[in-house]
């Protein structure tokens, strides 16, 4: 299923992204979501990649980093 064409895939794609974002957005500000270390926001990170590339390989690879 794609992220264009599946209400479902596309709602758990945004929900992981949105994680993502919160997770980059709140690095190194000690507060309630910041995960403290650069280690678990790089692991978090690639789990949440992980899991965009299970249910859209296409969608991944149109976000993922250039330098992976």
């Amino acid at each position: 299923m794609t992220y264009q064409s599946n209400k479902s895939t596309r709602a758990k794609i945004d929900k992981l992204l949105e994680r993502n974002a919160q997770i980059v957005a709140n690095f190194g500000t000690k507060g309630k979501f910041d995960v403290r270390t650069k280690t678990e926001r790089d692991k978090q990170i690639r789990v949440i990649m992980r899991d965009i590339k299970e249910l859209d390989e296409a969608f991944y690879k149109i976000i993922k980093r250039q330098d992976d």
